[in-house]
């Protein structure tokens, strides 16, 4: 067990800012008994995961994401390092324990390098001290037919224990990591859960890490940017959890590849459509302009194929893109949902999208047909534009 600190062997600042914050965050670690509890029922769990979430929600309630806007940087929030010495300078060797897992999880190889000195040995348990030595075994991907969103998941081991950390891709949502968490399974059994979903159609591949670490990382960072931002359960609170396991991958992958679809390719694709027996509603030259400006208008906005339409695309276009993007013939505009019908059960025939699938966007366009007539017609009354060929 560790003996209690009289004085701290990290020194003091002269910078009563930072002599204030150092305060702070002791205050914040002794006013907190709960913690040291929280502490004990993880290391009494036996399990990492446990005491790698406990660090990682401390980590993530210290992020500068989660600050509130208005104050103005005046109570400025501790840094996690700050913590990790705090902890250090208690006199409980749980704190001691959180310290080193806190720590483990930052990219900061001088603090591990601080942390190990300051810890007595043995207090780490054995079980726990792998963590220090993760390596990843796999990744592997997995996506709906639609690609409204894509599950990436990194295997990783821990000593003798299996962590698999898992995040939600959201393509409607300019690729954001809408969801992320942690799970103590190894990748068969991830794979397994996430096949027998329910859903048909899903395809699933094995992924380089490097590959899975650009693909997450890039997703972390926009949906860094999202407002308002994505929380779940696991969400945000696990994020340092999910960085600690991508800076185990290797650099260097390749990440989210995305098509520009020209008006011209979109021009060609109402073409084929034209030509197949469902595409007799676009006999017409205008009904055609319609729907080839709002198919080009949807793969724009939202990233999306435009033979790939799903229920939650619709809702997003006939809310909100096409009613104000459009310049049309009033009536040729008001006709949009009898061309799309049509065009998605073509589109997602030609790409055999399951029928389940195609009969949610089917629903969709009709759901929202009424709130899309509205809409176009308030802004027709607005602005003439409408009847500009």
């Amino acid at each position: 067990m560790a003996k209690r600190k009289n004085s701290s062997r990290h020194g003091h600042s002269g910078d009563p800012r930072k002599r204030a914050a150092d305060e702070q965050a002791r205050a914040q670690a002794e006013a907190t008994p709960e913690l040291e509890d929280e502490v004990g029922a993880a290391l009494e769990a036996g399990h990492p995961i446990d005491i790698v979430m406990l660090a990682s929600s401390l980590i993530a309630g210290l992020d500068p994401d989660v600050r509130s806007p208005d104050d103005g940087g005046t109570d400025r929030l501790p840094r996690p390092e700050e913590f990790v010495r705090m902890f250090l300078d208690s006199s409980d060797p749980r704190l001691h324990v959180l310290a080193w897992t806190v720590a483990r999880l930052l990219p900061d190889a001088r603090l591990h390098h601080e942390v190990d000195a300051a810890v007595t040995p043995g207090v780490v348990p054995a079980w726990l001290l792998p963590l220090a030595d993760a390596v990843v075994v796999g990744a592997w991907q997995t996506t709906d037919p639609l690609r409204d969103s894509t599950d990436i998941v990194v295997s990783l081991r821990v000593g003798e224990f299996d962590l698999s950390v898992i995040g939600l891709v959201d393509f409607n949502s300019e690729g954001a990591l809408k969801d992320g968490f942690v799970v103590p399974a190894p990748l068969t059994a991830v794979q397994e859960a996430l096949s027998a979903s329910g859903e048909t159609g899903m395809e699933a591949w094995d992924l380089p890490p490097a590959d899975a670490r650009t693909w997450l990382a890039d997703a972390i960072g926009v949906g860094r940017t999202t407002e308002p931002p994505f929380e779940s359960d696991s969400w945000p609170q696990a994020r340092p959890l999910v960085e600690w396991a991508l800076r185990l991958c290797p650099p260097g992958g390749q990440g989210r590849v995305r098509r520009e679809w020209s008006q011209q390719d979109i021009e060609k694709l109402v073409a084929e459509f034209a030509a197949a027996p469902e595409g007799a509603v676009v006999a017409d030259r205008a009904a055609r302009a319609v729907l080839v400006d709002a198919l080009h208008g949807l793969a724009r906005d939202t990233s999306a194929d435009p033979q790939l339409i799903s229920a939650v695309r619709i809702e997003v276009g006939l809310g909100f893109l096409w009613p104000t993007t459009l310049h049309h013939d009033l009536d040729t505009l008001l006709g949009l949902p009898d061309l799309l019908g049509p065009y998605v059960r073509w589109a997602h025939g030609s790409r055999g999208i399951p029928a389940d699938d195609t009969e949610q966007a089917l629903a969709a366009i009709a759901h929202f047909r009424a709130a899309y007539v509205r809409d176009v017609a308030e802004a027709n009354a607005e602005d003439g534009d409408y009847d500009r060929p």
